[in-house]
């Protein structure tokens, strides 16, 4: 009797927490397919809200943006995304990745995640946030800033620099805002956020190694040979907004990293052995502030420094150099600057972040007639700006920005060469070369002499010290007498 009572209340407490939907599901429970879980149709979940009307929404062949029109938490802490993607079915326009701040304000943090597609009906789509965990907290919030899609020839406008887009960036600009009650109710709100369109972008880099510099000039004339070049790679991203901006203060830069290592075996001209590796890529956020510096050490051991964030003007200004290698009758010159393909990337934008700089080295040896190159550097991409604090008319503003991804080329955008000139200071050089001579002939000169001058200057330097050392003893002497008369 006590078994069936025990069975009899087990199952009441089963029927009783599915009738009431206990633990509560917010807004998407689990029945259809996906990666052999199930979850529910995405009209399903929007039907729910009684305030949407799917007749809003219409397809439209010639739209292919993105639009975030919901969010979802689910009981296992996943948070799902409902996108309207007019021109629809299309699978090349599906959404690839987003970015969110689970804080808000002053406090706006934001991370790019990426998407996984559930499920779709006509216009509408839902999406599962990957490697994301709802926080376990009465409030809630997530700040939506911009949602991602592949870059398509067939859609979208080409870049007009030698950069690849990798995703393209569309504008949501929306708060949302969870709350769950005392009776385990969640609610959703949301409110409109500010956002910054970038509307021009270049993604580059910067290459400061030995491979010119003056030191290895016979070197280079005798081929690669012998060499050693290391160096480092200075990544930027430059841009314009669609607002102005007095003063940038801060600014966030997602971007993802490979380390490309290459090796040849080459005798004479034919790569007999030739080896190439790429490391797993990564992805990291760049925190930068106004303050911040960055730089290296390159070739012929100069010392670089420079801020992280610079305007345009200011970022050709620091990479303009020359040094001056003096050769009694003439100057060799090293000048590094931006190229001129660079300096037409870099036309009409306004900002340049220097996020992070990357090691590189390029060495070369010879052994029984073979050459060895062995090159390594790591190559930056999907590069976008997650956030700017800035001032413009005395107002600061904290904002997600809405940025494509993209991805450089492997080739610097500065450049490094040499030319001669005359030293003007000839006749200065010819004077202190005479100095030299002079000098180098009267020790020369003074040679034979030189015990003997040895032994004077030894002399008058110990008759020194003994006068230092007695007048020392005399004024202690004295300080004595005096203290000893002053107790009587």
């Amino acid at each position: 009797m006590k078994r069936k009572f025990l069975l009899f209340l087990t199952l009441f407490v089963l029927c009783f927490l599915y009738i009431f939907n206990f633990p509560n599901f917010h807004l998407s429970k689990k029945t259809a397919f996906a990666d052999d879980v199930e979850y529910t149709n995405v009209l399903a979940d929007l039907s729910k809200d009684e305030t949407f009307n799917p007749n809003g929404y219409p397809a439209n062949l010639d739209d292919y943006s993105l639009s975030v029109i919901q969010i979802a938490e689910s009981s296992d802490r996943e948070l799902f995304i409902y996108v309207y993607q007019p021109c629809s079915p299309n699978s090349d326009l599906n959404a690839t990745s987003i970015n969110i701040s689970k804080e808000i304000d002053d406090k706006l943090s934001y991370k790019n995640y990426t998407l996984t597609l559930l499920n779709s009906a006509g216009v509408f789509y839902k999406y599962k946030v990957d490697n994301f965990r709802v926080r376990q907290k009465v409030v809630r919030y997530y700040d939506i800033s911009s949602i991602f899609r592949s870059w398509n020839e067939l859609y979208d406008e080409s870049p007009n620099n030698d950069n690849t887009i990798n995703e393209v960036a569309f504008g949501v600009g929306i708060q949302y805002r969870v709350e769950t009650d005392y009776n385990d109710k969640v609610i959703y709100s949301y409110i409109d956020s500010e956002i910054i369109y970038v509307t021009a972008q270049f993604v580059g880099f910067c290459r400061y190694d030995s491979s010119s510099s003056s030191s290895n000039l016979l070197l280079s004339v005798g081929g690669r040979v012998g060499r050693y070049e290391p160096g480092f790679d200075s990544h930027i991203v430059a841009f314009s907004t669609d607002r102005p901006i007095d003063k940038l203060m801060e600014a966030d830069v997602y971007y993802s990293s490979q380390i490309y290592d290459y090796y040849d075996a080459t005798l004479i001209t034919w790569p007999f052995s030739v080896e190439e590796n790429y490391s797993e890529i990564e992805t990291h956020i760049a925190n930068l502030s106004y303050s911040d510096r960055g730089g290296g050490v390159g070739n012929n051991w100069h010392h670089y420094s420079w801020s992280r964030i610079q305007s345009v003007d200011d970022f050709i200004k620091t990479e303009d150099r020359n040094y001056i290698y003096n050769f009694i009758t003439f100057n060799i010159v090293e000048q590094e600057k931006i190229s001129d393909e660079g300096l037409n990337y870099l036309k009409g934008m306004q900002w340049v972040l220097r996020f992070t700089e990357t090691d590189y080295i390029n060495t070369c040896s010879s052994t029984s007639g073979v050459s060895h190159h062995h090159k390594e550097f790591t190559h930056v991409g999907n590069v976008t700006i997650l956030r700017l604090k800035f001032e413009t008319n005395g107002v600061i503003y904290n904002l997600g920005v809405v940025s494509n991804k993209q991805t450089g080329s492997y080739q610097p955008i500065n450049e490094t060469s040499f030319y001669i000139e005359p030293n003007s200071n000839f006749w200065d050089s010819i004077k202190n070369i005479l100095k030299f001579i002079l000098l180098a002939v009267l020790i020369v000169l003074l040679l034979p002499f030189l015990p003997t001058i040895l032994n004077i200057l030894i002399f008058v330097f110990k008759n020194i010290i003994k006068f230092i050392v007695g007048m020392f003893r005399l004024v202690l002497n004295l300080f004595k007498k005096d203290k000893g008369g002053g107790n009587k």
